[in-house]
């Protein structure tokens, strides 16, 4: 039987990092499969942006290298490479889940049938495995110290789901 493939965009893991958490992403996930440019986008810059030490040194965060050249190019823009390359490598691999964020790159995965989840997906997923006690302080964290944006109502419905 084959496990599962789990492909990810830059922003799950640099919002994950930058709170201390991308534990979870390796706890709910194990391997994650990251395109070439999304390990350029966390890297280059050395080792300042959050998530660029353990996409270097972790053995759970593998990179590939996208195949389909002709389908990056087709979803740039409005995409940009770092989404465009992990949509592609997600298709080449038949992933199981794509982890992405970004509006126009989650509209972009849906169309091509791919199962997507975000990062406030996996906070829910983590309070299901009880992986963490609460989802609220963590999206507070993430709002304060990662500048990640979220939907007041969406924030409403996911601590309503999660019964906070």
């Amino acid at each position: 039987m084959q496990s599962k493939i789990y492909v990810s965009d830059t922003t799950a893991i640099t919002n994950l990092a930058a709170i201390g958490r991308l534990d979870l992403m390796r706890s709910i996930l194990g391997q994650v499969v990251i395109p070439r440019e999304v390990y350029r986008e966390l890297t280059r810059y050395g080792d300042r942006i959050p998530g660029a030490i353990e996409t270097k040194t972790s053995n759970w965060i593998v990179v590939r290298d996208v195949r389909r050249r002709d389908l990056v190019a087709s979803l740039i823009p409005p995409l940009d490479l770092g989404e465009a390359e992990a949509i592609a490598l997600a298709l080449e691999m038949k992933a199981s889940v794509l982890v992405i964020d970004e509006s126009a790159g989650r509209q972009a995965a849906k169309g091509l049938g791919l199962r997507i989840v975000g990062l406030v997906g996996l906070l829910i997923e983590a309070k299901r495995r009880q992986l963490i006690p609460f989802v609220a302080p963590l999206l507070d964290q993430l709002k304060r110290d990662a500048g990640f944006r979220l939907n007041p109502s969406l924030v409403a419905e996911v601590l309503t789901e999660v019964n906070e």
